[in-house]
């Protein structure tokens, strides 16, 4: 699958556990093949990020009322 990025996309990835890999907890047969997959996608999505960028992020986020909790502030 070729997965393409533009301007304006997010890509969020939500709880990827080794448990559900082969040799997990609760494993899943080939469970482990979208790791690469996952890697990929993430490389394709990161670019560098300007302050201006970030402002532009945040206020999108703020007015789509989506509450993020970063780590650091866990």
């Amino acid at each position: 699958m070729t997965q393409t990025f533009q301007p304006g996309d997010a890509l969020i990835v939500v709880d990827v556990q080794n448990d559900f890999c082969p040799g997990g907890a609760l494993p899943i047969e080939n469970g482990n093949t979208i790791i690469p997959v996952l890697n990929r996608w993430i490389a394709d999505a990161t670019l560098p990020v300007t302050p201006e960028g970030r402002k532009d992020a945040r206020k999108k986020i703020q007015d789509a009322n989506i509450q993020i909790v970063s780590s650091s502030s866990v």
